[in-house]
């Protein structure tokens, strides 16, 4: 079989929206990691337990995590192409015409993983279910109920073949 394609396009104004989140990431000394995921359509990026989705086309076969002020520096100078291609491949992460290093995790690696390393799981979703908790308080839907909901979806994924 051969090498799986991670490509996907986007339409570039619901790229530049997302970024706008990141703007503040170009300042300071360190900035966090941003994860890049795909799933069902949508495209997502996450740092710091703040995330923007976008409507994606295409395959994408893991999670990219580069530094979160790559994100900052497109949301101030924003690629112009529309679609906007975003690619991975050999390491290289391609947003436009810009390419860049990345840590890579393939699909099933990243399952194992969290298999392995129950922590990571709440590291890559704790403040997404807290904040959900507290929004479906009301509802008397608990973070606990939320937790066992991510904890069953996981388990879920597991074992249903690709």
């Amino acid at each position: 079989m051969g090498k799986e394609s991670n490509e996907l396009k986007v339409v570039l104004a619901e790229f530049k929206r997302a970024m706008k989140l990141f703007k503040s990431y170009d300042r300071g000394k360190r900035a966090p990691e941003a994860l890049i995921a795909h799933s069902n359509g949508m495209l997502s990026f996450e740092a710091l337990g703040e995330a923007a989705v976008v409507r994606a086309e295409g395959e994408w076969h893991g999670r990219a995590e580069v530094s979160a002020r790559i994100l900052a520096l497109l949301a101030r100078v924003p690629p112009s192409e529309n679609p906007l291609l975003i690619r991975y491949r050999d390491g290289k992460l391609q947003i436009g015409t810009v390419v860049v290093g990345c840590r890579w995790t393939d699909e099933g690696a990243e399952i194992v993983e969290r298999l392995e390393n129950p922590g990571l799981t709440k590291q890559i979703a704790g403040s997404s279910v807290t904040r959900a908790g507290k929004l479906l308080e009301k509802l008397e839907i608990t973070v606990e109920d939320l937790w066992m909901m991510v904890e069953q979806r996981i388990q879920a994924r597991i074992r249903t073949p690709s």
